[in-house]
């Protein structure tokens, strides 16, 4: 499988995709590079790792994931990979894959040292999405030995997961990201579903109430510009408006802690 897919926040306005691209091609000219987003928000770590978590097992086994929100670029963070025995991974040691790796059992994670893999063995200061990680996925998508890009590692950073909390019937959670469509997903996860069936929730933000949510399994349930709390694709219970923007309404933002009361 020589699939890399890609997850940065480099946007599509400037030539950035396109040149990581060509170090990849450069590298590996057979590389079948697939675009997950470029629009993470500038910087955002935990946006990034949510988004990869929420959707790489959809993908054929042994795709490279390559990841690159990297406010860290030129400092002293590691640049890493891993391989989890079905998929591998790539990118910077912020955190950015590490809920990826939660998820998986058994991965081994190396640092990238080996100047071999990278572009034209240069380095830039601020572009190791060309230097570094595209070329390094491309190179291991096609079948490098993850032994020959580093020494093995157990040392990496992560970022801790906001778990949500339940106390009576309240449940105190985080928003993750925001959709285009400005749909909030929560921290509430798969194993808080049995306790909205059929409920209605008031949602509070900073300790204020901000207003009622049906609890519906799809937009259509409720009525036009009426708001709604359901479990999304990615198993996450989100916040949404029919036909309008639940971040705009509610001024929901990742980071944002709410609060869900059930009645």
């Amino acid at each position: 499988m020589s699939l890399v897919a890609l997850i940065t926040d480099f946007g599509i306005s400037d030539w950035f995709v396109g040149e990581m691209k060509g170090a990849m091609l450069t590298a590996c000219p057979t590389t079948t590079i697939l675009d997950i987003t470029h629009h993470i928000v500038p910087g955002d770590i935990r946006g990034a790792a949510f988004t990869l978590a929420a959707c790489y097992r959809t993908f054929p086994q042994r795709t490279t994931f390559c990841v690159v929100v990297d406010p860290g670029v030129g400092s002293d963070r590691k640049a890493i990979c891993a391989d989890s025995g079905r998929y591998l991974f790539v990118g910077p040691d912020n955190g950015v894959l590490s809920w990826a790796f939660a998820r998986e059992e058994g991965v081994t994670i190396r640092t990238i040292d080996n100047s071999d893999f990278f572009h034209n063995g240069a380095l830039s200061s601020t572009f190791h999405g060309r230097d570094i990680f595209g070329p390094v996925a491309a190179h291991l998508a096609h079948g490098a030995p993850l032994v020959t890009v580093g020494a093995e590692t157990v040392d990496y950073l992560s970022i801790p997961f906001p778990e949500p909390t339940i106390r009576d019937d309240i449940i105190a959670a985080e928003i993750l990201t925001v959709d285009r469509f400005g749909n909030a997903v929560t921290s509430v996860g798969p194993s808080e579903r049995g306790l909205l069936h059929e409920k209605k929730v008031q949602l509070t933000i900073d300790g204020t109430a901000a207003g009622e949510l049906v609890y519906a399994e799809y937009f259509a349930a409720v009525l036009p510009q009426e708001a709604l709390c359901y479990f999304g694709a990615a198993g996450y219970l989100e916040i949404g408006v029919n036909g309008g923007s639940a971040a705009e309404r509610f001024d929901l933002r990742p980071g944002t802690a709410v609060e869900l009361l059930l009645r």
